[in-house]
């Protein structure tokens, strides 16, 4: 990707692949010099792929380089000419969307998804049956996520359940509505419906670490703890680097005061994700709540070098005090409050609003006790 745009290996094998497989071989190249910063040689490589047939996947990465590039107005037209040429390409409209939402544009997202779903716009939308049902299925997935992310997690669960009800053609789309519609259960607190959900998505996909971490959480909300270990094991069997499912295993062994498995559930975990950083906090806080207040520290500090100088794993991100540096260090804070050690809390506060952008609800409230405690 770094040499001249007539030199590449790509350029040069363009010409003596079938139409469309050029279109295909000249979008990797946009892609890949989209990735690289050469927005000018993107921009020709992603329109040389239009003209050799590649269609929707061109006009998407196409209309991402310009929203980049601040042409929003462009964008947005490459994305309608995507649709008129592919409107039965789920992933175009999905991203059209979300370039609207991105742009704070709630109402123009919703149209899009509403456009594409209507009578006629592609076979399957037309009767929710057609040669390809994974494709509507990723598309009302898609809407619903967009749904859930705007506040109306009632319509999100409308549409994550047709979504794995037509996804029955494709496994994969229809074990990520399954889970989708059980997360949003789970949240409402309706476990038997969340537990149904994810029992759908296992009958099609029983391997699935997301779905057997999410029936385990749905078994242990209704008491079910036997069944509940079984299928946290099965999901870190399948996925040792999952560290939300190692951390659930972990809290409800805590919760059960089963102490020393907690100790060997997360120890396991920390072994396959160094990296998860609510997972050091929740070992942390294990030790901290049994009295432990020397291996909590210990746990912490280890935590804040692996995320620091690892590879983060999933689910491990920082932002407002849920996971990464920030987390750490005000999990650490308020241990060291709690142990009246002022000074130190103090310090930690600091840089946690350093890590964090400036701290978020946690940070405040930490603060404000510190503050009480030193009579301010």
């Amino acid at each position: 990707g770094s040499g001249a745009a007539g030199g590449s290996p790509l350029s040069e094998a363009a010409p003596l692949s079938p139409l469309s497989a050029a279109g295909h071989l000249f979008q990797c190249r946009g892609a890949l010099l989209h990735r690289a910063g050469r927005l000018e040689a993107a921009r020709a490589a992603y329109r040389s792929a239009v003209r050799h047939g590649c269609g929707a996947p061109a006009f998407v990465g196409w209309a991402l380089l310009e929203e980049e590039a601040g042409e929003h107005g462009e964008a947005a037209g490459l994305f309608s000419r995507g649709a008129d040429l592919e409107p039965e390409h789920a992933p175009l409209h999905n991203a059209h969307a979300a370039f609207a939402e991105r742009r704070g544009d709630t109402d123009g997202a919703r149209s899009i998804f509403r456009a594409a779903c209507r009578p006629g716009a592609c076979g399957q939308a037309r009767s929710f049956v057609g040669p390809d049902l994974s494709r509507c299925s990723a598309l009302l997935h898609g809407w619903g996520q967009f749904e859930q992310r705007a506040g109306y997690e009632r319509r999100a669960a409308v549409l994550f359940e047709r979504a794995a009800r037509l996804g029955r053609g494709c496994a994969d789309d229809c074990a990520r509505a399954w889970h989708a519609l059980g997360s949003v259960r789970l949240r409402q607190r309706r476990w038997d419906d969340a537990l149904e959900a994810f029992e759908r998505g296992l009958a099609g996909s029983p391997r699935s670490s997301p779905l057997l971490l999410g029936a385990g959480l749905a078994r242990a909300s209704l008491q079910q703890h036997e069944p509940a270990r079984e299928l946290f094991r099965r999901a870190v069997a399948e996925e040792p680097r999952h560290g939300r499912a190692w951390r659930a295993w972990g809290v409800m062994e805590a919760r059960l005061g089963e102490v020393e498995q907690a100790r060997r559930v997360y120890s396991d975990g920390l072994r396959s994700c160094r990296g998860h950083a609510p997972l050091w906090q929740a070992a942390a806080r294990l030790e901290k709540e049994a009295g432990e207040a020397d291996r909590a520290r210990r746990m912490l500090r280890a935590g804040l070098r692996d995320c620091s100088a690892g590879e983060r794993v999933e689910g491990a991100g920082g932002g407002g005090g849920g996971g990464g540096d920030d987390g750490l260090l005000l999990s650490w804070a308020a241990l060291e409050l709690g142990e009246g050690r002022l000074a130190q809390a103090q310090q930690l506060l600091e840089r946690a609003r350093a890590a964090g952008g400036g701290g978020g609800g946690r940070t405040h409230q930490l603060q404000a006790v510190l503050l009480a405690r030193q009579g301010l």
